[in-house]
């Protein structure tokens, strides 16, 4: 079908679709600035995901660093929910709660298993992955549960 035999409505869903890769697109370029600048910059020689606490940054790029992770992670979702609709903020919503419990009940049996010898003592990252990866898949069972 012709773009000029489109209905205002399929229109208006192609603009929607199209400005939602073009956001996407941007969280990905975003993403990619932020950890390479952050490799790029890296001082030490032992760092890495398995020693986080090894990275050394000089002070004028842990700064920018900081601000451009606190605006990727914070500011991005929270403009995001002006792009979707109702049901899909919802659902954001209602994965972000659920993110937030996992820490909040997470932590601390992480702590009482590292208190028991059985794990090893929790980790910020550690701590960062459990409501990152609570976050993605309660935002993929919801997204699924229509």
């Amino acid at each position: 079908m012709a773009a000029q035999q489109l209905g205002p409505g399929e229109r208006i869903a192609r603009r929607n679709r199209r400005r939602m890769y073009y956001f996407l697109g941007g969280c990905v370029v975003v993403g990619a600035v932020l950890g390479g600048a952050m490799s790029a910059f890296e001082l030490s020689e032992r760092a890495g995901l398995h020693d986080i606490a090894a990275l050394r940054l000089p002070p004028v790029v842990a700064v920018l660093l900081a601000i451009g992770f606190l605006a990727a992670l914070i500011g991005i979702p929270v403009y995001s929910f002006r792009l979707i609709d109702e049901v899909k903020v919802q659902n954001n919503l209602k994965a972000m709660s659920g993110a937030c419990l996992a820490v909040v009940g997470g932590y601390p049996a992480w702590q009482a298993l590292a208190a028991g010898g059985l794990v090893p003592q929790p980790s910020a990252l550690g701590v960062f992955l459990i409501a990152y990866l609570a976050m993605a898949v309660l935002g993929i069972a919801f997204k699924i549960r229509g």
